[in-house]
């Protein structure tokens, strides 16, 4: 298990560095001048080459790059070209809304999904399965950029009087820490397509494993439908599902950028689609080796429950439990 856990961590700190690497070299090959777009190109050239100074953009592209892993082992990411702000502060001031919001969405789809997905194979066929996997793939099919909109059109525009804390001009909802309803809207499109995902994973796994062996063995002996379900059953199918879990989450919190700038949630999804424009390059990169960051750890953390839920795992990657 040690060893099981030691090469998953290792490949961890790999990927961890061979994006934060990707990242810096492709932010600085990309066309545009960020002292240009800040001052404009009737700015004397004193003061662009000063930016360029105080930003270390003057220097060969391998000592940036010695820079930049410097100061992200020690927690630094850089300053902001636009607003002069370390990133780090940034992130201490917006990632947690982001978080937040990402940790709602996640935990209303997987009792929404585990809930249908599990209907719908204890019903497989009829027409509730029927009716709700329509369902769930117009959750699948359709965009967050679409949804949102919708949903503010009804429950804003055409139906005021069931939200009534959510202002009617746009943007119809700003966050709120007084306030739950601000983020019911963002919830629930980012809800939306990991919840139909598990719905979907978790009806085919469970149908699976209803057709193995053990369970008519279970049948056999006379135990209560809900006790095969619970006990014998979830816990296998449940496996796949977990993955599909972690990897929603981890595309929850960069899938928020979107839903953030619609319903200006001050995350860091507006600042981060912004810097983009700007060739805001610290901020840009921070963003992006902080997701990445996450959305690894959260996959590693998906590894080690399978490994600890099913041992096959471990010794299907040649080690021994």
């Amino acid at each position: 298990m040690l060893k099981f856990l030691a090469q998953r961590i290792l490949l961890a700190f790999i990927t961890i560095w061979t994006i934060a690497t990707i990242t810096f070299f492709i932010a600085f090959l990309a066309p545009g001048d960020p002292a240009l777009l800040k001052y404009g190109e009737k700015s004397s050239p004193a003061a662009l080459a000063a930016f360029r100074h105080l930003h270390d953009l003057d220097s060969p592209p391998i000592i940036r790059y010695g820079h930049y892993l410097y100061g992200v082992v020690h927690g630094d990411f850089g300053t902001s070209f636009q607003t002069g702000e370390p990133v780090s502060s940034f992130f201490e001031r917006a990632f947690p809304k982001t978080l937040v919001l990402s940790l709602l969405a996640i935990s209303t789809a997987i009792i929404v999904g585990v809930f249908v997905g599990t209907l719908c194979a204890l019903r497989a066929n009829s027409v509730i399965d029927r009716a709700m996997m329509a369902i769930m793939l117009v959750g699948v099919g359709v965009p967050s950029f679409v949804l949102a909109p919708v949903l503010v059109y009804i429950f804003v525009l055409t139906l005021p009087k069931l939200l009534p804390n959510l202002n009617i001009e746009w943007p119809p909802v700003i966050w709120s820490a007084t306030d739950p309803l601000s983020l019911l809207l963002p919830t629930i499109v980012l809800a939306a397509r990991p919840a139909a995902l598990i719905a979907r994973m978790t009806r085919s796994s469970l149908l699976d494993t209803l057709k193995q062996d053990y369970v008519r063995t279970a049948k056999a002996k006379g135990l209560s439908p809900a006790r095969i379900l619970f006990v014998h059953t979830f816990k296998n199918a449940f496996l796949p599902v977990l993955t599909s879990i972690g990897t929603s989450f981890g595309y929850l919190l960069s899938g928020s950028f979107v839903v953030e700038t619609i319903f200006a949630v001050p995350g860091i999804g507006g600042a981060s689609v912004s810097s983009f424009t700007t060739r805001d390059y610290p901020l840009i990169q921070g963003t992006t080796l902080v997701l990445a960051t996450i959305f690894v750890v959260v996959n590693l953390i998906v590894d080690i429950l399978y490994g600890l839920l099913d041992p096959r795992a471990r010794v299907s990657r040649g080690v021994a439990a």
